[in-house]
C-alpha cells in the first residue's frame, strides 16, 4: 500500500518483511532504520554494493562480525554500518538487539530479562511530605537496576533534549528560566497536572526510545527498566528526562498556540504557567485544560491559579509581580533562624524540608538560603555572610 505518511510507511514496511518470514529482531532493526532515514529526510538506501571490510574499519562490531564469520552477507554488514552512523549522528549509543544491550553491560541476555520483568524487587519504597500536607509515594531504585538507569540517562535521555520550555529537570536550566518570561505581567495563570508521574504509561515510554532510533524490542526492554506496572515511578533518575521527552508534543501544542494567542508559556515538571498583559487570558483556560486532556494528563483543578497585577503573583516559591523574590514573611523566617544558629545553636533552628526523616538544621538553613540567593542575589548573600564559618 502506498502512502505518503512516512510513518505509515515504516509500519507497512515492517509488516511486508514479517509476512516475509524476515528473522522478527532483524525486522524491527531494517524498521528503525527505515524511520531514521525518514526523520533525516534521507532515500531509503540500506546497502549499497561492493563494501569492503577497509569500508567497516571504524564500525567495531561490524568488524568483529566479519572476522568471525568472514563468509557474512556484506549487505548486512552495511546495513548495520548505515545503522550506526545513523544512531552517531544522533550522539546515541547503537543497540541492535537486547542481546547485544546485555554484552555492553556484561550480562547474559538472560539477566538482563529477569532485571526487566522483577524491577519491584529492585525497589526500595518511602514516602516525603507534601506542600499541600499529604505523602508522595517514592520508589527508590538499587543495585543493578539503578546502575543500567543511570547508564540509560547518561547515555541516552541526556541526548535528547526537551523542549526550550521545559525548565524542570533539565541541566542548564532552573526555576529563574521558568519564571523569567512572566516577570510584570498582567496576568499569570498557573495549571498544575495531577497525578503527572504515573500518568505516563509504558506504551508512550516505548515511544520515545523508538522515536529515538531504536527497534521495537530494544524499545520495550529499556522502557521495562525505567517502569514500575507500566507506570512511570517517581524516584527513578530517568523518570525526570521521559516525562519531559513524552510531554514534548503538549509543550510544541502549547508553544504555537502561545505565538498565535500573543501570551507566554513555560512548564517546570508538572507546573505550566501562561502569562499575557490581556487581561481576557483567563478565557483561555479551558483550551489549556483541554489540550492537557487530549496528550494523556489530567489537570489538578484545586491548583488552577489565576493571579491578576495587584495581587501576588507566585509560582514555584517565587515571587513574579516586579522583579524576582521570596515571600517577606519566608525571608523574615530565614532572618530569624539565621540568628537562632548564631546565638543558640543548630537545635533551635527549625526549618521545613521536603525531605522525609530526619535532617541536620544548618544543612536545611543553607539550602533555603541558596534557593534564596538563586531568586535575590544581594539579599541572599547579605543572609548568607552572617552564617557562622
Amino acid at each position: 500500500m502506498q502512502t505518503a505518511n512516512k510513518y505509515l510507511a515504516v509500519e507497512n514496511f515492517g509488516l511486508l518483511q514479517r509476512q516475509a518470514g524476515v528473522d522478527p529482531e532483524l525486522a524491527e532493526l531494517v524498521c528503525a532504520c527505515a524511520r531514521l532515514f525518514s526523520d533525516s529526510q534521507q532515500p531509503w538506501l540500506f546497502y549499497d554494493a561492493g563494501v569492503s571490510p577497509a569500508d567497516l574499519k571504524h564500525d567495531f562490531l561490524c568488524g568483529w562480525l566479519a572476522k568471525k564469520n568472514p563468509q557474512i552477507d556484506p549487505r548486512l554488514l552495511e546495513f548495520l554500518t548505515r545503522y550506526s552512523r545513523l544512531m552517531a549522528a544522533r550522539r546515541l549509543p547503537v543497540i541492535f538487539s537486547v542481546g547485544h544491550f546485555a554484552r555492553k553491560h556484561d550480562l547474559s541476555e538472560r539477566h538482563v530479562r529477569w532485571i526487566s520483568r522483577n524491577v519491584l524487587r529492585f525497589y526500595k519504597e518511602f514516602n516525603i511530605p507534601k506542600s499541600d500536607g499529604g505523602a508522595r509515594q517514592i520508589l527508590a531504585p538499587e543495585g543493578k537496576l539503578l546502575t543500567l538507569q543511570r547508564w540509560i540517562l547518561r547515555h541516552i535521555l541526556d541526548k535528547a533534549r526537551p523542549h526550550p520550555v521545559a525548565c524542570g529537570f533539565v541541566r542548564g536550566r532552573s526555576i529563574m528560566d521558568n519564571v523569567r518570561p512572566h516577570i510584570g505581567r498582567a496576568v499569570v495563570v498557573r495549571v498544575d497536572l495531577k497525578d503527572f508521574f504515573p500518568s505516563i504509561t509504558h506504551a508512550r515510554i516505548r515511544k520515545v526510545f523508538q522515536g529515538l532510533g531504536y527497534p521495537y524490542r530494544v524499545a520495550v526492554l529499556l522502557t521495562n527498566l525505567c517502569t514500575v506496572n507500566g507506570r512511570l515511578p517517581q524516584g527513578a533518575p530517568t523518570s525526570p528526562a521521559l516525562s519531559n521527552l513524552v510531554f514534548l508534543k503538549a509543550d510544541r501544542r502549547f508553544t504555537g498556540l502561545a505565538e498565535k494567542m500573543q501570551f507566554r508559556y513555560s512548564r517546570y515538571a508538572d507546573d505550566l504557567m501562561f502569562s499575557s498583559d490581556n487581561p481576557r487570558l483567563a478565557c483561555l483556560i479551558p483550551l489549556f485544560k483541554q489540550i492537557v486532556c487530549e496528550e494523556g494528563f489530567t489537570v489538578n483543578e484545586d491548583k488552577v491559579r489565576v493571579m491578576r497585577r495587584g495581587q501576588r503573583q507566585q509560582a514555584t516559591g517565587v515571587v513574579l509581580n516586579e522583579k524576582p523574590n521570596v515571600r517577606r514573611e519566608h525571608v523574615r523566617r530565614l532572618r530569624a533562624a539565621v540568628h537562632r544558629l548564631r546565638t543558640l545553636g543548630p537545635e533551635d533552628v527549625v526549618l521545613g524540608s521536603r525531605r522525609g526523616g530526619a535532617h541536620d538544621p544548618e544543612y536545611v538553613l543553607r539550602g533555603h538560603l541558596a534557593f534564596l540567593r538563586m531568586v535575590n542575589p544581594a539579599q541572599g548573600a547579605a543572609l548568607a555572610e552572617r552564617l557562622p564559618a
